[in-house]
């Protein structure tokens, strides 16, 4: 069976067993993991072929798999590497974090630690007048046009998907104008506390999160015992940060610690109050 993954106009070619093909299209990973994922049958060349075998594998193109999930799993691990690899060549970057759009605006919402609230304060802009959610966990960054254009649905992986199951919200499907970005730590704290950072520590933590995959930092696989050697090239390096300085000059960021409410209302202000 031939079929290509594809994300945000590009793909990867997989060849691979029917049954396979199935269990990797039906997995909730691949969507979660892969911004905007999709996967449609193929004729053209294969850059992927998938065997079975007793254990995993990867050696260059040909990968082995069994149909454990970790498997699955580690192979949609690779394959979305690869495909970061393509959409930065595209000025496209994968950024760890969640995203919402206010009034055709769009607010990133970043942090290097997992359990800070990103997730948390997504969901509850989501409930205020006028704003999309964008995704979870990841989105991707047009660096040319400054816009935020695809995102992953809320993970079932993420510890407050059991609060969080009546909500059902999918990753916009557009490009929105990147307005603000914003550093919270959402607390029980009946005020926040706040300050803007200047656009050097916003490039530092932009840069760094929008070339962590293509370095494969995250593209741990074989059950977290294996990775991989970095995609990056020269070209791509000098263009990620040209875009990713002109963004960070032409943006505002905020780092905001409070409770979930407050620092919604705060940088829902402070994004509609020049629109």
């Amino acid at each position: 069976m031939r079929i290509e993954i594809q994300s945000l106009g590009q793909g990867i070619v997989c060849d691979m067993p029917q049954d396979i093909c199935d269990m990797v299209s039906d997995h909730y990973f691949l969507s979660e993991y892969i911004p905007n994922a999709r996967v449609i049958k193929s004729k053209a060349q294969a850059e992927l072929n998938v065997h079975i075998g007793n254990t995993f594998d990867r050696q260059d193109k040909h990968i082995t798999i069994t149909k454990v999930d970790s498997d699955i799993r580690s192979f949609i691990v690779i394959v979305g590497a690869l495909l970061e690899y393509k959409r930065q060549h595209c000025r496209l970057y994968q950024v760890h974090g969640s995203a919402v759009a206010i009034k055709d605006n769009a607010v990133a919402i970043i942090g290097g630690m997992s359990g800070i609230g990103k997730t948390t304060l997504a969901l509850f802009m989501h409930t205020m007048p006028h704003v999309i959610f964008i995704g979870d966990e990841k989105f991707v960054l047009d660096g040319q046009n400054k816009t935020l254009v695809g995102g992953c649905p809320i993970s079932k992986d993420n510890y407050k998907s059991k609060n969080i199951q009546s909500v059902s919200v999918a990753p916009y499907n557009g490009a929105v104008h990147l307005k603000l970005v914003v550093f919270p730590i959402i607390t029980d704290e009946p005020s926040i506390t706040y300050y803007k950072l200047d656009s050097l520590k916003l490039f530092w933590h932009l840069y760094e999160e929008a070339s962590r995959d293509i370095r494969n930092l995250n593209m741990l696989y074989d059950n977290f015992t294996k990775t991989a050697n970095s995609f990056d090239s020269d070209n791509i390096m000098k263009q990620r940060l040209a875009d990713i300085q002109n963004i960070s000059k032409n943006t505002p960021a905020y780092f905001i610690r409070g409770n979930v409410s407050e620092v919604a209302k705060f940088i829902y202000n402070l994004t509609t109050s020049s629109t």
